[in-house]
């Protein structure tokens, strides 16, 4: 065998391995991205049923006229309410 024959299969080889490396790198990129969003969505409800949960415990807290609980309780509210502006 020839070295033109030998760089030509090394070069059919190489460019086959190149192309199912790529092709593998495109199905693992749209995996990521879909547990991605599946994370972020589950991190979005927990957010959202942590928010509701202290809305009710303000609005409870509220009708104690626990005032200094209600501050600590808005103040939770309002961190959870940046976190989700920012997802």
């Amino acid at each position: 065998m020839t070295d033109k024959q030998m760089n030509y299969i090394a070069d059919r080889v190489a460019n086959t391995v190149i192309n199912f490396i790529a092709a593998e790198q495109i199905k693992f990129d749209a995996e990521y991205v879909s547990m991605h969003d599946i994370i972020a969505d589950s991190s979005e409800q927990a957010l959202m049923n942590k928010l509701s949960a202290l809305f009710t415990e303000l609005d409870a807290t509220l009708k104690l006229e626990d005032y200094t609980k209600c501050a600590e309780i808005q103040h939770e509210i309002i961190k959870i309410e940046s976190k989700l502006k920012n997802l």
